[in-house]
Parts: structure tokens; C-alpha cells; sequence
């Protein structure tokens, strides 16, 4: 892989057997400044890429019309379960520039975040 691409999310995996026990990793880019983002997202699981508004909570950044179709969304230790349109867990904001495991119960779905 030589691009990194802002819509999608990506896991990055480091060799646990180096003698080095301090890893530096840096990654450069420009920050976005197009249109919205439009995700495909499929039943299951999917891995995207959040850059609106730094510290949006979960019920402002889902539009309405997609809040029977996500199921959770899961960050680096955090974690909301959408119940009935009322988010229960630990994730209640979302981080610029951080990726989230989004559970949708619908395939295809063509899914942005809002902003205010």
C-alpha cells in the first residue's frame, strides 16, 4: 500500500519482536478541506474515518435518518450501544481525525456524518 486514504480507517500493526522497546510512528498528510464524506457501509461491522467537529456527541453527529440503521460504535476503549435512538456506553463524543468500528444492520447504506 503506498496511499492513505482519508475516508477510510485503518489498523496499523507493529512487529511486537523488535529490541526496541520505544516505536516512533509518524504519518504526514494535509488536513481535509473537501465536501462531506460519503461511507458504503455494509451489514456489520465497518471501519471509518471521523474528521467534523472535534467533541460532537454521538446523537449530533448521526443524522436521523440513519439512527435505526447503526447498532453501535465502537473507538479505542470506548463503546455506545444504540438502544431504542438513546446511546448507552462510555463513548459519548467523537475525536477529530479517530476511527470507529460503526455496526450497521443494513447493507449499502451510503452514510456522512453531520456537523453542525
Amino acid at each position: 500500500m503506498d496511499h492513505i486514504y482519508y475516508e477510510d480507517g485503518y489498523w496499523v500493526k507493529i512487529k511486537t519482536d523488535l529490541d526496541d522497546d520505544n516505536i516512533n510512528f509518524n504519518v504526514s498528510g494535509f488536513p481535509y478541506q473537501g465536501n462531506t464524506i460519503l461511507h458504503q457501509l455494509h451489514e456489520g461491522y465497518n471501519l471509518i474515518s471521523y474528521l467534523e467537529e472535534n467533541n460532537l456527541s454521538i446523537e449530533t453527529a448521526i443524522p436521523d435518518e440513519f439512527s435505526d440503521n447503526i447498532i453501535s460504535i465502537i473507538g479505542e476503549g470506548t463503546a455506545s450501544l444504540n438502544n431504542q435512538s438513546q446511546w448507552i456506553g462510555n463513548l459519548d463524543y467523537l475525536e477529530y481525525g479517530s476511527g470507529y468500528w460503526i455496526r450497521s444492520n443494513s447493507n449499502d447504506i451510503l452514510f456522512y456524518w453531520d456537523s453542525p
